[in-house]
């Protein structure tokens, strides 16, 4: 449902559905991992009306990470994980170094801190707690140079299931 109550000239509101298309594939081992995907595959909505009052603009993203895991403690269950996360649009991939995001975790036991190193000018970080076969997590992004009241913090939580059998050479409880 499109509210365009707050469109100028009072236009109803339009039932749409807008199927799309997101696909990937990564490859997840005991000590290296990778992926592609791409969200939005279809784009656009193709049925915008001639003024442009229910236009909703979805663009294509494309994402391309890679990650190594560095066991520092067996005994503890601590692994480290630096890995690299590039996001580029149709229109940003002529700018693809902007789009290149580090990211580094710190994997203690049941428990995972974490940081993107973005380039918008914002801090962010990571909290996650493992529980048997599914995870809860929070992530938070903080603006740097506008205070809190000008530009809002971004607040995500998440909840992930592992449906693999754990076959990691680190140990059963490290694999996430």
């Amino acid at each position: 449902m499109l509210d365009t109550s707050n469109v100028e000239g009072g236009l109803p509101t339009k039932n749409t559905f807008y199927p799309n298309v997101d696909a990937g594939v990564y490859y997840y081992g005991t000590n290296f991992f990778t992926g592609i995907s791409a969200t939005n595959l279809l784009g656009n909505p193709g049925e915008a009306d001639s003024l442009g009052n229910y236009d909703i603009p979805v663009a294509r993203q494309y994402f391309f990470t890679m990650g190594y895991k560095f066991l520092l403690s067996k005994s503890q269950n601590i692994v480290l994980e630096p890995s690299v996360l590039i996001d580029a649009t149709d229109s940003t991939f002529s700018d693809i170094v902007d789009n290149i995001n580090p990211i580094i975790k710190l994997y203690v036991d049941n428990f995972c801190i974490g940081s993107y190193f973005l380039s918008d000018g914002n801090t962010s970080f990571f909290f996650q707690y493992r529980y048997p076969r599914f995870y809860l997590g929070a992530f938070y992004e903080l603006p740097r140079k506008t205070a809190y009241f000008k530009k809002s913090p971004i607040v995500e939580l998440t909840l992930g299931l592992n449906f693999q059998v754990d076959k990691s050479r680190f140990s059963k409880r490290s694999h996430w």
